[in-house]
């Protein structure tokens, strides 16, 4: 993941959970633009960002891969969370 402010590029690391929100509470303490992606559910994430300023232009750009289950020799399927697919049929 990427999150790009105004000319500012940050490139996300994965940390462990608490160790993620603790750096991401100190930057937004002391004023940093930062984000911070979770995973609530498989498939399901929830990105927080703090310090973003009126007028900012801000990017997020995230890259997600996942393992296709084959069904056959000319098929594979992946699913698609309800509350992902309605946010993405509504635009």
């Amino acid at each position: 993941m990427t999150m790009t402010v105004g000319d500012v590029r940050i490139v996300a690391k994965i940390k462990e959970r608490e160790k993620a929100r603790a750096e991401f509470e100190i930057a937004k303490r002391d004023g940093k633009s930062a984000s911070l992606l979770e995973q609530s559910r498989p498939n399901v994430f929830t990105m927080n960002v703090a310090n973003v300023l009126p007028g900012d232009t801000i990017s997020i750009e995230l890259k997600y891969t996942e393992l296709l289950v084959l069904r056959g020799p000319r098929h594979c399927c992946s699913a698609v969370p309800p509350q992902v697919a309605s946010l993405l049929r509504n635009g």
